[in-house]
């Protein structure tokens, strides 16, 4: 998901909750309401039914990552929880995720190559495994389900949670809060 950059918001958050916790309530509320419209549009777009056939099965190599729609969808949430800064140092505080094995391979399948060929007794499964999920889209911002909420979205949500949390920063910082 594309990222904006906001400084100092981990920062007013942590003192917002000591000084007004109900004002930080509020916020993570409206943060997570802005994100909702986003979060169910791309659980309507995970297929009721498996686009693999076999891909049903809980057993054997791919056992663990069986297509269930039911969990692939509730499996596609949004959290306001902080992340553990990366390699340059950046933390996310409010993020879209996917929590289903299936959901993920069925989201991003695809995404870097249009298939691998791998030591398969068929060299084209890669190939043949991607078009059978269909279009992902080309690039970082390319994916069948939340991936693809977020681009038709067209930047309305990533506003109105960066206005959400620019605002608190605003009050906070003129004392209002």
């Amino acid at each position: 998901m594309p990222a904006v950059k906001l400084s100092g918001v981990k920062y007013v958050l942590s003192q917002l909750n000591k000084v007004n916790p109900e004002s930080r309530k509020e916020l993570t509320k409206e943060v997570r309401s802005a994100a909702k419209p986003i979060v169910t549009k791309a659980r309507g777009f995970v297929p009721a039914t498996s686009p693999l056939s076999g891909w049903t099965r809980d057993s054997g190599a791919w056992g663990s990552r069986h297509y269930d729609p039911i969990v692939a969808k509730r499996g596609i949430g949004f959290t306001t929880g902080s992340t553990k800064p990366n390699r340059s140092g950046f933390s996310y505080l409010a993020y879209f995720y996917n929590k289903s094995a299936a959901g993920a391979i069925y989201e991003t399948a695809g995404r870097k190559t249009s298939g691998q060929q791998g030591k398969s007794a068929n060299p084209k499964a890669g190939e043949q495994f991607i078009q059978a999920l269909g279009a992902v889209g080309k690039g970082r911002m390319a994916g069948r389900s939340m991936f693809r909420a977020v681009n038709e979205d067209e930047g309305k949500v990533r506003g109105s949670i960066v206005k959400a949390y620019t605002s608190v920063i605003e009050r906070f910082n003129r004392g209002e809060l």
